[in-house]
């Protein structure tokens, strides 16, 4: 079974932050603001691989972004139930007047 992909358009909110898994698997958490006129949403974001590596060095705050991916669910210590994409695409957005 196939799970349904999502896409966003969003800016960053944070400094992204870079880090590896136990086994040494470079991981991208990024925190997006999408807003479509009338509300704004926040979406973590993590991608996975070297290409994580990469984006971690070149993203800013403010940097807009468009992400496709899965929802993924996790419990946090303390019972709550947050939901991560975790991307398979994850790409810098030029603005007008501005080279990536």
């Amino acid at each position: 079974m196939s799970l349904p992909t999502i896409s966003a358009t969003g800016r960053v909110l944070q400094p992204p932050q870079v880090r590896a898994t136990g086994e040494g698997l470079p991981v991208l958490r990024v925190l997006l603001v999408c807003e479509d006129g009338r509300r704004a949403t926040r979406l973590s974001v993590d991608l996975l691989g070297a290409r994580a590596r990469a984006l971690g060095g070149a993203l800013a705050v403010g940097d807009t972004v468009r992400v496709a991916g899965h929802l993924v669910a996790r419990t946090t210590r303390a019972g709550h139930l947050l939901y991560t994409l975790q991307a398979h695409d994850l790409d810098r957005i030029d603005t007008p007047g501005e080279a990536a």
